[in-house]
This record gives C-alpha cells, sequence and structure tokens, in this order.
C-alpha cells in the first residue's frame, strides 16, 4: 500500500508542477499578447493621425488648384480694354525718344489741338 501512495503522491506533485509551468506559460503568452496589442494599437493610431493630416494637405492643394484656376480664367478671359487711337501717328509719336521736351509741354499742344478742331 505504501507504494500505492507515494506513486499518488508523485502524481500529484507532477501535476502541481505542470500546472505551475501552464500558469507560468500562459502569464508569460498573455503578457507577449498583450505588449503585442498595444504596440498595433499604437502603430494603428499614428497611422490614422498621418491619414488626416495627408487628407487635410489634399484638401487644401485641391481648394489651391480651384482658387488658381478660377483667378487665372478670370484674368485670361476678361475683355480687355483697348486705347483709344486716332491714328497710327499717334503711336508712332509716343514711341519717339528723340524729341523728350516735346513732352514738356503738353498743355501748349492740347491748347493747340483745341484750337485746329474749332477753327
Amino acid at each position: 500500500m505504501k507504494e500505492n501512495e507515494t506513486e499518488k503522491e508523485l502524481l500529484r506533485r507532477i501535476r502541481e508542477c505542470l500546472d505551475k509551468d501552464l500558469e507560468i506559460h500562459d502569464l508569460r503568452t498573455v503578457r507577449a499578447l498583450r505588449s503585442s496589442r498595444l504596440e498595433a494599437l499604437d502603430l494603428f493610431e499614428k497611422k490614422r493621425a498621418r491619414g488626416t493630416i495627408q487628407r487635410w494637405i489634399t484638401a487644401g492643394g485641391i481648394a489651391t488648384v480651384v482658387v488658381l484656376v478660377v483667378a487665372v480664367s478670370l484674368f485670361h478671359f476678361s475683355p480687355q480694354k483697348s486705347l483709344p487711337l486716332k491714328n497710327a501717328d499717334d503711336l508712332e509719336m509716343l514711341n519717339v525718344t528723340e524729341h523728350p521736351e516735346m513732352y514738356r509741354d503738353l498743355d501748349f499742344y492740347r491748347w493747340l489741338a483745341e484750337r485746329n478742331d474749332a477753327g
């Protein structure tokens, strides 16, 4: 009988050791899984934050392009007023740089033009 009791005791100790080993192993596994989970959540949050910033940058870029296209369209397609030009001699006279003293007495030339138109 004594042999039976020692065998039972041996089996009981083996079970205890295996159960402890299983518990330790489970704790290590749980810790490793928990650590991996936290790292994955951190990585997800970082990617999510970067994605939000990238969306705002994309939206801002599109808005800027739209504003530029509208501004260029308005400038390019707006009717441009041309200068009233009576004849080509007037344009040639403005481009000549030989007689700059003519520009000193513009009032005299206006008076002379009005007198010629009146008489």
